[in-house]
Order: structure tokens, then sequence, then C-alpha cells
């Protein structure tokens, strides 16, 4: 892409330029926003931009020899929180006038470049102009290790000095030295004082004199130290740009080596370099069926006309909707005209409750046909704004002619001041996949952290791996490892942004797979990272986005709000919580084969189940299967009922998502859990049907999600 690369001088944003050319993509354009000459500023308290040393700002354009965007600063921090709308007079209203006159002089402009490590402040503001210009933000440090990228600045050749400082451990003797210079004191100061490395709690501030993309670098012959605050424990002091000038480079130490440019993108990709164990590449060859023998004589007539809601407060759960179950004479639409008539019957019903789409917290979209993924985003993108809420989507074979299902999970807030925190990056980085329509990556809420599915998209590329072996089955064996641990990969860093962790908090995972020995090889995968104790269930299905192997979809209980919410509800002493994991299976003489697992900590609790029968040479009929939803039904019952000291019974489940083997007939799935309609739990069930559960021929396949609604331990 074409882009347009922010400048304030400092290292981030230059280092962030040598990320960009290194992907393959080209700067045209610099911009800059700096002080109002009225101001007579050097520095302004901005939240947004660096503006110390913009005296020398000018000299870019002779370094990159490229034209430069600037504008005068003239609005102020008015709108500072998490979220950003537009704002008369805010200095992000700046930034969006200097960016829409560098498009409209470069039209072809694609993409912004910005230097944005740690701050959400700055990200949020960035990708807001972004989103209204059109235009991709590139942010390829974000939420890096602060150690290594400054040890990558160094070593790629970017020379910078330090020319602001503000911290415990800082003099104005450090004013002017280069970061190499200055690296084992900032390593210093991180281990004695938790300093941020690379400045990012405005311990300092930098000013880039040579880079590899420079053709000439900058050379300062004279500053002034400016004493702001001659504190005693941490002076702030800033050298002022008196004189400088530009000197042409030797024509080999201009652009990029190959070695600096694979050290750059050595980030972006982790290749699974260590040969798959003969135990994992076993699962590959493994002889799988799919056609679970079913007595399909019997009458398969269809129930019910819509699914029950679930208002359980704080949580409201609409099951699966389908058009037929909104308008049940409508004749066949297109995949646009159902998304939005689900839609909206979903928004009528939240508004019903006093709830918006704000509320939720959680979507699931399944679709008949995956290639259909662009418009099916062109319709659901109309009913979001500002932080979608996150959502998995996935291809199934939807019963009759329905092109698309969709259900979701909302929260109502019990006081506005602790509403949803919402993860929404939509800039390429290497941390974890930009979005691919409009949802985000995750969204918490009390003790509960809900992630958006997650593949194996490569984030700086945003394609899936390619694997290079000519052998078939080594190839796909290849791509799948590395699908693999790049998707987990990602989710890790999602709720780490969180300040959750994978194996310590995952509470139930549902993961999607295109081929059933997929699903032995994630699942081995998965226990070896997580641990068995975690319930999940792997289910195959037709097909996923961009064509990927698998999904995750991993539900996590969040310990550090737990502890906070007992602070705040009880002012009670922080005491520890507990897991409590227990697993359940039926006997190896049983003509009904089940397996239950749960797990609960606080107020959140999870089951997964299967169930199906032993004989597999004996068609499936409808008696059968209802003998084994109640035989798994009683299981589930009972273990959440023993999950927990304090029950936690089937009165607090809040959604039910049933996964059943796309030969058995849904009538017949109805039809099973009926029976527990009289008392008031068997109408809000959410029904997928797949292709194969567990890599077996189960039946059936729940997952169970309950929580209460006051904050206990």
């Amino acid at each position: 892409m074409k882009v347009v690369a922010l400048i304030s001088g400092g290292k981030d944003s230059c280092f962030n330029m040598m990320h960009c050319v290194a992907n393959g993509h080209e700067i045209v354009a610099l911009a800059n926003l700096k002080p109002a000459a009225a101001t007579g500023k050097d520095e302004l308290d901005s939240y947004m931009y660096q503006t110390v040393g913009h005296d020398a700002i000018e000299l870019y354009r002779d370094c990159m020899n490229l034209p430069l965007f600037r504008r005068e600063i003239r609005g102020e921090a008015r709108a500072q929180g998490a979220d950003y709308r537009p704002t008369v007079d805010d200095e992000v209203e700046d930034l969006y006038e200097l960016l829409s006159a560098v498009k409209a002089a470069i039209p072809d402009v694609e993409g912004v470049a910005s230097g944005a490590i740690l701050s959400n402040y700055q990200r949020v503001r960035v990708e807001n102009v972004c989103s209204r210009l059109g235009l991709t933000s590139f942010a390829y440090l974000w939420r890096r290790d602060q150690k290594q990228l400054l040890e990558e600045m160094i070593e790629s050749g970017l020379d910078a000095v330090l020319i602001k400082v503000a911290a415990m451990g800082l003099k104005r003797n450090h004013l002017g030295k280069t970061l190499n210079e200055m690296y084992p004191h900032l390593l210093q100061m991180h281990e004695r004082f938790d300093a941020h490395i690379c400045g990012e709690g405005g311990e300092f501030e930098s000013f880039t004199r040579d880079c590899p993309l420079f053709v000439k670098r900058i050379i300062l012959d004279e500053v002034e130290t400016v004493i702001h605050s001659d504190d005693a424990v941490a002076v702030v002091a800033y050298l002022r740009i008196k004189k400088a000038h530009v000197e042409d480079k030797a024509p080999e130490d201009i652009g990029l080596t190959e070695e600096q440019r694979a050290m750059l993108l050595s980030n972006g990709r982790t290749t699974n370099t260590d040969c798959p164990s003969k135990e994992v590449a076993s699962l590959m060859v493994q002889e799988m069926s799919s056609d679970l023998l079913v007595d399909k004589e019997q009458s398969a007539t269809p129930l019910r006309c819509r699914p029950e809601n679930r208002w359980r407060p704080p949580y409201f759960t609409i099951p699966g909707i389908q058009v037929q179950n909104v308008t049940p004479n409508k004749a066949q639409g297109t995949l646009e005209e159902e998304t939005t008539i689900i839609l909206d019957y979903l928004q009528g019903q939240l508004v019903s409750c006093g709830l918006t789409w704000d509320n939720v917290v959680m979507m699931h979209v399944y679709v008949r046909d995956m290639s259909a993924f662009g418009r099916l985003n062109a319709a659901y993108n109309r009913y979001f704004g500002l932080n979608p809420p996150p959502r998995v989507t996935v291809e199934v074979a939807l019963p009759g002619d329905s092109q698309v299902q969709i259900d979701c999970l909302a929260y109502q807030y019990a006081d506005p001041a602790h509403r949803k925190e919402t993860l929404h990056v939509q800039s390429v980085s290497y941390w974890a996949p930009a979005n691919i329509g409009p949802y985000s990556q995750a969204a918490m809420v009390s003790d509960h952290i809900y992630v958006a599915g997650q593949i194996g998209l490569i984030p700086n590329t945003m394609q899936l791996p390619s694997a290079t072996s000519v052998d078939p089955t080594r190839r796909i064996m290849a791509g799948l490892m590395e699908e693999i641990t790049t998707s987990l990969r990602s989710l890790e860093r999602i709720v780490v942004a969180l300040s959750a962790d994978v194996a310590r908090d995952a509470a139930a995972c549902v993961c999607y797979v295109t081929d059933a020995r997929f699903g032995l090889v994630a699942r081995k995968i998965w226990e070896e990272r997580v641990g068995p104790q975690v319930p999940a269930v792997f289910v195959t299905v037709p097909g996923l986005p961009r064509n990927a192997k698998v999904e995750w979809q991993v539900l996590f209980g969040n310990r550090s709000a737990r502890r906070s919410l007992v602070d705040e509800y009880h002012e009670e002493p922080v005491i520890e919580v507990l897991e409590r994991y227990l697993q359940a299976q039926s006997s190896v003489d049983a003509d009904i084969c089940w397996e239950v697992q749960s797990w609960h900590r606080g107020n959140l609790g999870c089951v997964v189940g299967t169930c199906g029968q032993r004989d597999l040479s004996t068609p499936l009929t409808q008696s059968i299967l209802t003998t084994a939803w109640r035989t798994l039904l009683a299981s589930l019952s009972e273990i959440l009922d023993g999950v927990s000291e304090r029950t936690l019974g089937v009165k607090e489940v809040i959604s039910i998502r049933v996964f059943y083997h796309c030969n058995i007939p849904l009538a017949w799935i109805e039809k099973a859990v009926k029976w527990e309609t009289a008392s008031g739990q068997g109408d809000f069930i959410t029904f997928v049907p797949v292709s194969n559960i567990n890599a077996s021929l189960s039946a059936l396949a729940v997952s169970v999600h309950a929580s209460r609604s006051s904050p206990e331990v």
C-alpha cells in the first residue's frame, strides 16, 4: 500500500516506517502536527503528540526526499474517554484535517503509519481518523516487548538521541545521548523503578538523526537545554534545537539491507520449526468417518416456530434465530435480506428489555455459504458503531433454506461506570490480527471475558500461513500446525491485554475445524498448552473465514476482575477464588455413552458434554436420541450442582449451545429437549448442525454457560 507516515521526530515513528517498508509498503508522504506559532511554546500539554523537537522537523523532507505535510495544533484534549467520537475543538480533529489534506493531495494514499506502542488513547484516535477517511492504520510496534524493541532499534541502525527527560533516574546530562549509550541505564531504571524502557510512561522523548530509510542524516549544530521543572527527584528538561542541517550519506548506507529486513520481519510470524511428534503426525492419517447412521424413515416434522429468550439479569440471551423464526411465511430472500430481518428482530428484543447493541457482549453468526462473508459483513455492519461486540462466524449446513442464523448474549450494566471493556484494535501490527469484519477482539464484563473467534491469520500480512512441502500430507500438516500456533498466539495476546492468561483463566473452549483429523491435532496441542481440565469440544464444519482450517472460541474468567468485584461490593479483604474442575463419563458397557467436563470459579461456571449410542452399526432412532439427551442432561445438571458448595445449577444457566450431527433431523433434537420445556429451561437453546463431534460419531455435544448475578466467593 501507499502510506503516509505520521512523524514526530521520535524513534518510534521512524522505526515504524522501517517496518512498513520491510512489509512491502511504500512511504509516499510524511505528516506532522506542530505547536501553533502564537503559543510560543516548544512543548504542548498534549495526550496525542510529541512536539519537542518540532524546530527540526522540516529537515525530514530532505532526509526522506518526500513531501512533508504540516499543520498547527489548534485543539485540545477535550474528549478524554477510552473511546473517541468526533469532537469539536479536540486535538484529534487537527489530525483529521491534516490527513484529509494529504488524501486530497495524494488520492491514492491507502494507509497511515504511526509509532504507538502501548497507548490505547493514541491508537484509538488514530484508528478513528483512519476509519473516517477510509485508510488502514499500520502500527507495527503495538504491544511489542519494549526491551526487545529498543534492542532492535539500536541493532537496525536507527540513530536517535534523548531530547527530553522527565523521570526519576534521568538527569539533564542524559539529554543528547544516543539510545545505544543510554540502553544500560534505561535497563537499570526498568529493574529499579519499573520504568518503561522505551519511554511509554513519559520517562523520555527522543529525536531521530538517522535511520536506514534516510537519504541524508541530520546534524544538530546547536541546542539549548531548557529546564521545565528543576525537581530534585525527577527533573523535567528538554533540548531546543536552535540550528541543524542535513548531510549526504554514502549510497551503501541508504535503504534496508536484506539482514535488516529479515530482522524486522522476524517478529511477524511464529513458524512451527519443530517437526510434529509421531503421535501428532499419526492423527493426520487416521481413517475418519462422518456418516452417522440415522433411521430417517421416522417422521421429522419441525416443532417450534421461534426460540424463547432467556432473561436472567444481568444476562439476556437470544438463542439462534433464522428468518423463518421471525417471518414464517416469507419467501426465500437474499442473504442480505435475511440478515437484516434477523438483526431487526434482535434489536427489537434488546430494546424491549431496555438494552441496546452496546450491551451485547458476544454474537454467533452461522452461514450456509462462507463465500458470502463480505456480503454478510456489509449488511451486519449497518447495525454497529464504535466497538461492535465480539463475534464467531462459521459455515454450517443450516436446515431448510436458511442462509444465516444469529444469536447474541447481552449484559445489563447495574452501574454505568462499570460498562463492558472492549478491545477493538483495527491497526495492522505484529500483535494479533486486525478484525476482518465489524466485530471487536474481546469484551469484558464482570469476571467474564468473551473473545471473538480466532483463526490463524499472520497479523502483519493478514494472510493464512502457506506451507511449501511437495508432499500433500506434509503440506497440509505444516499449514495446520502453523495455523494452530498462530491462532493460539493471537488468542494469548488478546487476553494478556486484558490482564488474563490463557492457561490460567480459560473456562470453556469450542474449536471449529474443517476436517475431523484437524480436531484431533488441535485437541492434542490445546491440552499440551492449556491442560485437559478445561471443558472443550471440537466440532467439524464445512467452512471457516478465509478458508482457515481451525477457529478457536474461548470464554475466560478474569481473576483480576473478580478480586476487584469483591472489594467493590463487599468491602472485604481480597481472598483467593478457588477453581473447581469436575469430570464424569458413562461406564464402558453402557448402551448410551456420554462424557461431561465442568469448570467453575467465582460467578462463572461452564460445562461441556457429549453423548451418543455405543453401537454405531445400528441406525440412530428418535427414541434413542431422546434417551441419550436425557442421560446427558441428568449428568449436566448433577455436575452443575456439584461445582460449588453454593449451588450453581440449572437456574444459573444463561446460554446453552447444542451441536448435533447434521445427519440427524433438527425436529428430533427439538423433540428430545421438549420434555424439559415445562420447567422453563428448554427453549433458549441454540442448535448448530456439524458433521463431526470430537472426531467421533457422537450424536450431540452441549456447551453450557452459567453465571450468578451477584458477586460471591
